[in-house]
């Protein structure tokens, strides 16, 4: 290979390297045996890796998941869909991640090829934490309304109005996944509560008459 090639490999490889660099997402490039070829700043910080990038380079990565896998929710999960991966050496698109600090992550991976001839792979990882928070609050305000509208139906409809109150209690026990939901009702005229309805969860005592 001549000098000019060489050169123009050379810029070729600076510029992907700063592309790497400059992705959103956490990004690592191994080469077919798994040692890092490229690897970002947002991928350590996603990982709690505190070593600089470039004294990264050439690192055997075989290990890694077995080191990381603390992380996450699931950890054995984490090891085998990645060994599940790379034994398949199919592009993966939006794998999620839940780790145990409460954040969560989507994944790809894109093997490389070059004239038919695997040299390696590429894993992009996303911090969607945010974005998986927004969904969560979104699900939960439309059970909210649905469970308000049912609960009204109830009560216009049932003509029975303890059997409105009870499977009322019942909804909103299970929407706040507590063990039971009582209702008082003040004595006119008197600094007292009587507790006219209960609803308990299965397995939970009453305690209506103990009140």
């Amino acid at each position: 290979m001549d000098t000019r090639a060489i050169q123009e490999l050379q810029r070729e490889n600076l510029r992907l390297k700063h592309l790497i660099a400059n992705l959103k997402g956490g990004v690592l490039v191994e080469d077919q045996t798994r040692h890092i070829v490229l690897i970002n700043q947002a991928f350590c910080d996603m990982f709690d890796i505190d070593v600089p990038t470039d004294y990264l380079i050439g690192t055997d990565c075989s290990g890694s998941a077995e080191a990381s896998k603390a992380l996450f929710v699931d950890p054995s999960g984490f090891v085998t869909r990645i060994d599940d991966i790379l034994q398949a050496r199919q592009p993966v698109t939006g794998d999620t991640l839940h780790l145990a600090d409460g954040r969560v992550f989507t994944r790809d991976y894109v093997p490389v090829y070059h004239t038919d001839t695997y040299i390696g792979h590429l894993w992009h990882y996303h911090d969607i934490t945010a974005t998986a928070q927004a969904q969560r609050r979104w699900e939960r305000l439309l059970h909210i309304e649905a469970v308000n509208r049912e609960i009204i139906r109830l009560f216009l409809q049932l003509e029975n109005i303890d059997d409105a109150v009870n499977r009322a209690l019942a909804l909103t026990g299970q929407l706040l996944d507590v063990s039971r939901v009582y209702v008082f009702r003040f004595r006119p005229n008197e600094r007292m509560l009587d507790n006219t309805h209960e609803w308990c969860a299965p397995g939970v005592a009453p305690e209506r008459e103990n009140l």
